[in-house]
């Protein structure tokens, strides 16, 4: 069996943000988001996970006419798939204080634009990671920036539609 790193070589240097998604349909077709070197977010997909022969494409995310970079690569990274099959990928923007942010994959249109999470300003603290989940609804938690004991969820509404936050502990 051989190794496949795509964009990730062995002098890369430490890297905190990596996410996976793994679509249960098309074939299981699975994508790894990481911050490149360049802190750059990028990300690897195919259909094999291991043995064969690898057919993983690796591509930098582009939003509109932006390709989504953050100063550096060791931002918390966390995806979650939706039932309608788009891609939420969620992260502390470096550039703006590490603001939680959302961007969303459509793979119909098979284009990347901004979420509206941004929009509650919250921040996420230096040490933290950020988790998401999709089941029963899309969900981030993360330890907040300031309240460096405090667990902050946020939800997405579908009937709003918007997103709410509280903090659970």
């Amino acid at each position: 069996m051989e190794a496949f790193t795509g964009g990730v070589s062995p002098t890369t240097t430490f890297i905190n943000g990596v996410a996976v998604v793994q679509y249960p349909f098309k074939g299981g077709l699975t994508y790894v988001f990481y911050w490149n070197s360049s802190g750059t977010l990028s990300f690897l997909h195919g259909n094999k996970i291991s043995g064969g022969v690898n057919s993983y494409s690796d591509k930098s995310i582009t939003v509109g006419s932006s390709t989504v970079s953050n100063n550096s690569n060791n931002s918390p990274l966390a995806a979650a798939l939706t039932s309608d099959g788009n891609i939420h990928v969620f992260y502390a923007d470096n550039k703006a204080s590490r603001l939680l942010t959302e961007i969303i994959y459509n793979p119909n249109t098979n284009t990347w634009s901004t979420g509206t999470l941004s929009t509650l300003q919250l921040l996420v603290h230096d040490e933290s990671g950020i988790g998401a989940s999709n089941e029963p609804i899309l969900k981030v938690v993360f330890q907040s920036k300031g309240q460096s004991s405090s667990i902050t969820e946020a939800w997405w509404d579908p009937s709003g539609p918007q997103w709410n936050s509280m903090v659970i502990s």
